[in-house]
């Protein structure tokens, strides 16, 4: 059944991603989520009420993840892969008995000839205990390198534990760092040339940039959109619009326009009463880049979550960016570290630097580690 129904329907939008311009189909998904109001930064809605409005999101945001890392359709991947990775990212959330894993998977994949030879090949069958017990199959341990947290048949359930346990994985692997430097990087698989060999082209159009730039800023200043979901959507969809290689300014620049986008695009942001107001008390606005947005984000301690993924992002700005998006993020770093050592300073002359945040501790050593490093 899903194969008829939401399968076929993200390879529908992927040919309608390379068929129509860009910015229009991802004007008309907006239409047809009824969220343009609320990516041009209107919070409130006239049909959806705050936690509905925070999933349509939430659903918009999974659905363009999908259309630009899904290779199943557009790359023509064979069968013997399509069951290696439906096996991989089945036995990846935890050992499983055969009848329960061939009931989670699609029954063309289980039933095809190869299917239980690949299983073997991934996996660890682990036999029975006793008469009541039942054999498992446990995913080998190199093969946890091919997980896609957005594997397209995860349910948000799914991905979460799916990053819980890399998480894990990767805490073992490295004691010494801390929980929140961790962060799953987009697998970039090339599309071979052909008619979707340019499907990531809307990752570099000027309203994807516009809609992250307004969902950052919702998140940011919205009260009742506080979504942990929506955060790692948008750093994700912000790591794949840097690192895709599926464009047509790719194949003809070598670099996609997100690198310059992110910088020169310009949002009138509506800025918090509570925070800046006018004189007549009305809500003032700000003149914002997605870079802007980032950078005010970057220091404050309730996203210390995303810092390690700030600091990706920032890095590849400043070196394969365009000469005006440099000079802004050189700009940047050479500000905020001045105001980390004018406050290191000042919590000196308080008693010590022992008085400064773990989160401002963390920013100025990353800080030295950048300035050595350019």
């Amino acid at each position: 059944m899903r194969e008829s129904t939401y399968d076929a329907d993200v390879f529908l939008l992927q040919f309608g991603f390379v068929t129509l311009p860009p910015n229009r189909f991802l004007a008309t998904l907006l239409d047809r989520f009824d969220l343009v109001k609320w990516f041009l930064g209107h919070k409130t809605h006239e049909n959806y009420d705050a936690s509905q409005t925070v999933f349509m999101v939430e659903e918009l945001l999974n659905l363009l993840i999908v259309i630009a890392c899904e290779r199943a359709n557009v790359s023509g991947m064979s069968i013997t892969d399509k069951i290696r990775r439906e096996i991989i990212h089945n036995l990846c959330l935890g050992s499983s008995a055969y009848s329960d894993l061939t009931k989670r998977i699609p029954e063309r994949i289980t039933e095809h000839p190869e299917f239980d030879r690949i299983l073997a090949t991934v996996a660890n069958f682990k036999s029975p205990d006793g008469v009541n017990d039942h054999g498992s199959y446990e995913l080998k341990e190199e093969h946890f390198a091919h997980v896609d947290t957005y594997f397209w048949h995860f349910s948000r359930n799914n991905r979460e534990e799916a990053e819980s346990i890399l998480k894990a994985r990767w805490k073992k692997a490295h004691p010494d760092e801390k929980e929140q430097d961790f962060f799953v990087l987009p697998r970039n698989v090339p599309i071979a040339p052909g008619p979707f060999q340019h499907l990531g082209s809307f990752l570099q159009s000027t309203v994807f940039v516009q809609m992250l730039a307004f969902a950052l800023w919702n998140v940011y200043t919205g009260d009742n959109h506080k979504s942990d979901t929506i955060l790692d959507q948008i750093m994700y969809l912000v790591l794949l619009a840097l690192s895709d290689q599926n464009s047509e300014d790719v194949s003809n620049y070598g670099q996609g326009r997100f690198y310059d986008y992110v910088c020169s695009l310009q949002f009138e942001m509506q800025v918090p009463s509570t925070t800046t107001a006018t004189e007549s008390g009305n809500p003032s606005t700000r003149q914002m880049s997605l870079f802007d947005i980032m950078a005010e984000l970057y220091p404050q301690e309730q996203y210390s979550e995303v810092t390690s993924r700030f600091n990706w992002i920032f890095e590849q700005l400043g070196t394969k960016g365009v000469h005006n998006t440099r000079a802004k993020v050189e700009a940047w770093r050479a500000q905020y570290a001045a105001k980390m050592q004018q406050d290191a300073q000042k919590q000196q002359e308080n008693g010590g630097v022992g008085e400064m945040s773990e989160m401002e501790k963390k920013k100025l050593a990353a800080q030295e580690r950048q300035k050595k490093i350019m």
